[in-house]
């Protein structure tokens, strides 16, 4: 909006977030569905029009795909395994594994809204839908940027100064493409926007959720009314939407935005996920260990992602990007500069760093998840075993094909006919595909 009005940024965050804070305070999780529902329409169609038009201007799929293997962008088989370059198959495959496993799989804003159906079986095809339909928006957003570099690939925008920073991209491609049919350039906008706004009510929602229900009633033991309930919740919701906007200014400080997001994200998902995986797979692993598998991971995490993050913002590391050319553009353009790596040494091909910065710093944003599940799953198991407890394992808790594997004197006992016996694979139950969650 910024880009195509010309308003001022922080202004048009403000207004977005304020109204965005609104309906999720006010509506709930319902509200939060429905509007994620019709704004997902309209994230949907503004991007096949914008696709639609560029794959005319580009001459068709063909002259897309061919740009791109000429230029160097698709790179599905970049097979080398080291864990310090940022994008190859295996950082890409491994790492996205342990993200959504963490997303998706245990992350509140997931397990609610499936919690939040009425059965088993629409919860797996809510699942099922839901994998579809991250598929083909993937599909889409990576079919946009083939279509930009296919465009551009002759006069890149950023370097001719018709942009100043790569996050203007996009919308000065949709700018470009669709400015001469009325109303495209305004429906697109009216999609990011949706994305954004669907985006921040489900988190703002899912933390307001999380905190009142972990936090307040399990941790604190307070028990109020519905209607208690429902102010508590949405005065966190407010004070959470309040929080993001602050952050708003500490974010466009920091380049790179995937990047970013996805080490933030992993401070907290690699612990998260490190926990979960205890309880689940391993029987011998008690809440001791699981504790300090969590914090320890959290703050072994916080010390890299913070500390990486730190040395891009003071220009100690830097990233090789793609080569763009120049070729094509007007003779009268004044070019941007290419990224200074004086005083930086190269580690490898995709790195530029200080002499003093830590290797640790250096290694891929997308094994951080990684990084922090075997760290706390590591910790968890060590700690369990140097100090055991008598707890006890409900054998439903632990996956299947683990619990044919477990020593008796893990599980929990219980009493059936005056005998004890020990809850075992033999007394697991499948759950019906019709049984109320």
């Amino acid at each position: 909006m910024n880009l195509v009005t010309g308003l001022d940024v922080h202004l048009i965050t403000v207004i977005i977030c304020v109204i965005c804070i609104f309906y999720t305070t006010i509506g709930g999780l319902k509200a939060v569905v429905w509007t994620d529902a019709i704004q997902s329409i309209f994230t949907a169609v503004s991007i096949m029009i914008v696709i639609i038009l560029g794959v005319i201007q580009v001459g068709g799929f063909g002259n897309m795909i061919r740009a791109n293997q000429e230029g160097g962008r698709i790179e599905f088989f970049k097979m080398d395994p080291n864990p310090f370059l940022r994008n190859t198959f295996w950082t890409v495959s491994i790492g996205t594994t342990f993200q959504w496993l963490a997303g998706l799989g245990i992350h509140p804003g997931a397990v609610q809204r499936f919690v939040a159906l009425p059965t088993y079986s629409k919860a797996r095809k809510a699942a099922i839908f839901f994998i579809l339909g991250m598929a083909v928006v993937k599909l889409l957003t990576g079919t946009i940027g083939m279509l930009i570099y296919a465009k551009y690939k002759d006069c890149d925008p950023l370097m001719a100064n018709n942009i100043d920073n790569e996050r203007k991209l996009v919308p000065y491609y949709v700018m470009d493409v669709a400015s001469k049919f009325p109303g495209l350039t305004g429906l697109f906008v009216s999609g990011i926007v949706s994305a954004a706004l669907s985006t921040m009510s489900a988190q703002i929602n899912t933390v307001s959720g999380t905190i009142y229900e972990d936090f307040i009633v399990k941790m604190m033991g307070i028990k109020v009314t519905e209607l208690t309930a429902s102010i508590i919740m949405k005065c966190i919701a407010v004070i959470s939407g309040v929080i993001c906007v602050i952050l708003v200014f500490v974010v466009e400080k920091l380049n790179g935005i995937l990047q970013m997001s996805i080490s933030l994200g992993s401070v907290t998902n690699g612990p998260l996920l490190a926990v979960f995986t205890l309880g689940v797979c391993f029987p011998w692993a008690n809440s001791r260990g699981a504790m300090c598998g969590m914090l320890i991971s959290l703050g072994v995490m916080a010390w890299i992602v913070f500390g990486a993050q730190y040395a891009i913002y003071n220009h100690e590391l830097k990233f090789v990007e793609k080569d763009v050319s120049i070729a094509g553009c007007p003779a009268n353009t004044t070019f941007r500069n290419h990224t200074d790596f004086s005083g930086l040494t190269r580690l490898n091909q995709d790195v530029y760093a200080s002499s003093n910065l830590w290797s640790i710093y250096t290694v891929s944003y997308m094994h951080y998840c990684t990084i922090g599940t075997f760290v706390g799953i590591a910790v968890g198991l060590a700690v369990s075993l140097l100090f055991p407890t008598d707890e006890s394992v409900d054998p439903k808790l632990l996956t299947p094909w683990i619990r044919n594997f477990v020593n008796p004197k893990y599980m929990t006992k219980t009493v059936q006919n005056g005998k004890t016996t020990h809850n075992k694979t033999d007394t697991y139950e499948p759950v019906s595909q019709e049984t109320k969650l």
